[in-house]
């Protein structure tokens, strides 16, 4: 695979750097639902000691934008015994800091870049380690949420026979507390005995190598895992806005009760003054007595006159139904033919609204009786040409 086929992801939840085989992001996509990137790591075919692999790693943290950048940087040439083995083994010394030192302020130059952009990291070492002493790590100390814990409280354990715990005390630093949430009070209880990271021992008790002991247990896989969840999850619910302000900045507070109940905006009601959205509108005076009492258009207290609003049902094309009660049970709605303004509207008004008044509206059907027999009417709608047939049905006697 060719770094141009490697997949371009928008929005990454997290990545992984020095992830071994990437097991913290797997749970984070397995069992957190997040959406991981890729593990930048020697056997997932990414080599950090190239420089085409480099720039490739700053192309895809800054198209991506990863929310939490989680690294293990290789220790090997900071170790707390390093003083030591550059005394009894320079040239070896020497070699692990050619190794680890690039690395080191590789992943110190990711962490700025993330926390520049307001995003995240976690790294992680052992107590003591020397990485933390580098440029780039010195500028992060002062920001840095830290938290240190032994590796035997979460499952760290020899591989072979007679598996006892082994206690690798390990820093950790983070960008960001909630990301150390589930990361908190796993110093070592003395509760078991414990293997000697090394090839010697002056108690008795079994030794294991250092390289053995570099993978990250299960256990705090799934505790960074979670904290990282916990991080991206608050970070999300943060940015949500859920203030109510009374007015914008450069916008009026609106103080007029009449554009507060939102009424016409020709209403008397509407104050006019700097807190209304209608202050150059004229208001319409009515003499109509129902208007006076703002009734409903069907109360008989309207005019339905030159002097009451609602003459101008003339202009519009369908009445309004009848005042009806507030809950069910409730009478049936109210044709607008049968309502008080129908016969204000003017016929052969031309202004596109279909349908004219006709002279022979249908009788009521309550009133007719048996032997009447009813006469349907034909009417054309302006501008659309639908035509309605007519036809006559027979009543039963």
């Amino acid at each position: 695979m060719t770094r141009s086929n490697f997949p371009v992801d928008d929005g990454l939840d997290a990545i992984e750097l020095f992830g071994g085989k990437g097991q913290t992001i797997m749970l984070l996509a397995k069992y957190h639902g997040m959406k991981s990137g890729i593990n930048f790591e020697l056997i997932a075919g990414v080599d950090l000691r190239k420089e085409s692999d480099i720039r490739f790693l700053h192309a895809y943290v800054d198209r991506n934008k990863p929310q939490v950048t989680i690294m293990a940087p290789p220790c090997k040439g900071y170790s707390k015994w390093g003083h030591l083995n550059k005394r009894i083994n320079y040239d070896a010394w020497v070699e692990s800091r050619k190794l680890s030192a690039p690395l080191a302020r590789l992943s110190g130059d990711i962490a700025i870049k993330q926390v520049n952009a307001g995003r995240h990291y976690l790294v992680e070492q052992p107590q003591g380690s020397g990485l933390y002493q580098e440029p780039q790590w010195r500028e992060l100390a002062p920001s840095a949420h830290k938290v240190i814990l032994d590796q035997c409280m979460v499952g760290l354990a020899m591989n072979k026979s007679p598996y006892w715990p082994v206690r690798k005390t390990t820093e950790i630093w983070a960008s960001y507390e909630r990301l150390l949430m589930y990361l908190q009070n796993l110093r070592c209880d003395g509760s078991h005995p414990h293997a000697h990271i090394g090839s010697w021992s002056n108690d008795g008790h079994p030794t294991v190598a250092s390289s053995d002991m570099q993978v990250w247990p299960l256990n705090l896989c799934e505790r960074i895992a979670a904290g990282v969840s916990e991080c991206i999850t608050h970070v999300r619910l943060s940015h949500r806005a859920y203030a109510f302000p009374e007015a914008a900045a450069g916008e009026i507070e609106i103080t007029c009760p009449g554009c507060r109940g939102h009424i016409r905006r020709e209403d008397p009601r509407h104050d006019r003054g700097p807190g209304c959205k209608f202050r150059d509108v004229e208001p319409m005076i009515w003499e109509c007595d129902g208007c006076k009492h703002h009734r409903h258009r069907n109360h008989p207290s309207h005019t339905n006159g030159p002097d009451c609003r609602w003459s101008i049902a003339r202009t519009v094309g369908e009445g309004a139904s009848s005042e009806r009660a507030p809950r069910h049970p409730r009478d049936g709605r109210v044709p607008a033919f049968r309502d008080p303004t129908a016969e204000l509207r003017l016929e052969n008004r031309e202004d596109g609204v279909p349908g004219d008044v006709l002279e022979d509206a249908p009788p009521d059907p309550e009133v007719l009786s048996p032997d009447v027999e009813v006469h349907k009417y034909t009417f054309k709608v302006q501008k659309y040409n639908l035509e309605v047939q007519k036809y006559t049905p027979e009543v039963q006697k």
